[in-house]
């Protein structure tokens, strides 16, 4: 998405999320760095299965 449009300061903000989003977290369940977004919220780890909702961009551990 580097095309002239949209404005800088949304073109930021849109490459943020995607970033946040498609990076792996740790699971809290096997400590692993496999925790892959599924969907909107939802979060699975790829070692041990645990299917977690958490924020919608970003696993937040706190809440778990």
């Amino acid at each position: 998405m580097n095309t002239p449009r949209y404005g800088v300061t949304t073109r930021k903000k849109v490459e943020s999320i995607r970033m946040k989003s498609s990076q792996r977290y740790k699971c809290p369940r096997c400590k692993t760095f496999s925790m892959k977004r599924i969907s909107s919220g939802l979060w699975k780890c790829k070692k041990c299965g645990l299917v977690v909702a958490s924020d919608a961009y970003s696993m937040s551990v706190e809440k778990i």
